[in-house]
């Protein structure tokens, strides 16, 4: 998650900044910047670095993320981690993850979280809980492989992607 907002952050600024900032904003070691703006390199991220009394490090003005760089189902997965991600940690729900997405592709993510906002918590308590029961199996497996279930809710039949146990 670093290195995504360390590339935010300089897509957002734009200009010079140092490691040693980076270091601090992020309560890392000027190392660990180091290592973080290495590996950005290898993924094809063009970062310039200065040396001297003004030097620092930018990203190439003309640089765009490219688009291949994640498919799209690497790109809805993603957005469904950070969506449950930050309704579970209000850690990274301060990161605005989700608004520096917005910032590269506002139509594509807004589709994807307004499909998200289509959601809602079953519970399932019982006391005492028994998860060798059917339903709990059924979930499991949804949740395992990633389909749907089908849930009758009255008269209405439902489908419903399981996430997570709360």
């Amino acid at each position: 998650m670093r290195l995504l907002e360390i590339l935010f952050y300089l897509l957002k600024t734009n200009s010079k900044t140092t490691i040693k900032k980076l270091a601090e904003m992020f309560n890392v070691s000027d190392k660990t910047i180091q290592r973080d703006l290495d590996k950005l390199s290898l993924l094809g991220i063009p970062i310039i670095s200065y040396r001297g009394v003004n030097g620092g490090i930018e990203l190439d003005r003309n640089y765009i993320i490219a688009k291949y760089i994640l498919t799209e189902n690497d790109y809805k997965d993603l957005i469904l981690s950070l969506y449950i991600s930050e309704h579970i940690n209000s850690d990274l729900k301060k990161t605005d993850l989700i608004k520096k997405f917005k910032m590269v592709g506002y139509d594509r993510c807004n589709e994807i979280l307004e499909k998200l906002e289509e959601r809602f918590i079953i519970d399932l308590y019982e006391v005492p809980i028994s998860t060798k029961k059917d339903v709990y199996k059924v979930i499991e497996d949804a949740m395992d492989n990633k389909f749907f279930v089908n849930i009758k809710l009255e008269d209405n039949i439902i489908d419903v992607f399981p996430v997570s146990y709360v």
